[in-house]
């Protein structure tokens, strides 16, 4: 795996995630009987974590391959994730203000983390599953990506490339789905506003989080499929001469990739003394004229 984009910004913003994320475990570390959804959004910190962390041991070695505009698109949706978690490190020490160390949580705290905590830490959970999502996704599209420009493709890397499509096509539809879903609980959450409690603005907090880090996902995931499927069904055509009043048609001229399936290689192709030819698919094109002297 990779770090984000341009060095000095990509790995800066991946450690402040990644720093963010260990403070919060700390955190959690430190409450005895913590409810299950707290244990739970722990392991969920603890996988992103490593992802980051194996992600800033790398030195960018692939995502620095993305273009500037998808670089800047991840780089956002990791400052949600760890805007989310600084939000919710600061309510959670909080919420624990009764408790202390040697007994545990106190019920009072319990009883105040209650549903409208409960709901903060899917939140939460779901923001950080959709990070990891997104940095898997970048870093599998530009392995394969760069790795189909040093070599010569092949069938396997073909159905790599579009087994990770589907992938991300199933993926910006649940990105859709939840988008949905959280613009709900949104409005559920605005009619409670008047009660203007820590919970309430916890809960509201987190989820105007989630659905800013659900629309720039959308966008990269959208962007990350155009770009595989490009590659997938575009030309690598090198070492093209033509010399001597040659005439050559190299590639796919004319011709629209109806299916979406075509790709082709084409190397170190010559045509020399009038030499004529075609190397590729060509449509529309009169034959005898073309070959007639």
């Amino acid at each position: 795996m990779a770090t984000l984009g341009a060095i000095s910004g990509a790995v800066g913003i991946t450690s402040a995630v990644a720093h963010s994320i260990h403070e919060l475990i700390q955190i959690i570390n430190a409450i005895k009987s913590a409810p299950t959804e707290i244990a739970d959004l722990k392991d969920e910190l603890i996988v992103t974590e490593k992802v980051l962390l194996v992600l800033d041991d790398a030195n960018g070695t692939q995502l620095e391959l993305l273009p500037s505009n998808l670089k800047d698109t991840l780089q956002r949706t990791n400052t949600l994730c760890k805007n989310a978690c600084d939000k919710f490190r600061v309510e959670l020490v909080s919420w624990t203000k009764y408790s202390d160390d040697s007994d545990g949580l106190h019920w009072r705290d319990r009883v105040r983390f209650g549903v409208i905590g409960r709901s903060s830490v899917k939140s939460l959970c779901e923001q950080l599953e959709r990070c990891k999502s997104n940095l898997n996704s970048a870093v599998a599209v530009t392995t394969m990506i760069s790795t189909i420009a040093l070599y010569s493709t092949t069938d396997a890397m073909q159905r790599d490339l579009q087994a990770e499509e589907i992938d991300i096509s199933q993926q910006i539809v649940h990105i859709e789905e939840q988008s949905a879903a959280v613009q709900i609980d949104l409005y559920d959450s605005a009619e409670e506003s008047l009660l203007d409690n820590q919970e309430y603005t916890l809960l509201r907090d987190q989820l105007n989080y989630q659905r800013a880090t659900l629309d720039a996902s959308q966008g990269l995931m959208k962007d990350l499929l155009a770009r595989a499927r490009q590659t997938r069904t575009s030309q690598n055509i090198t070492g093209v001469e033509i010399s001597e009043k040659g005439k050559l048609l190299v590639g796919r001229i004319g011709s629209e990739n109806r299916e979406g399936e075509l790709y082709q290689e084409i190397h170190n192709i010559k045509t020399t003394t009038s030499g004529k030819g075609i190397v590729g698919v060509v449509e529309g094109l009169d034959i005898k004229a073309f070959f007639k002297d």
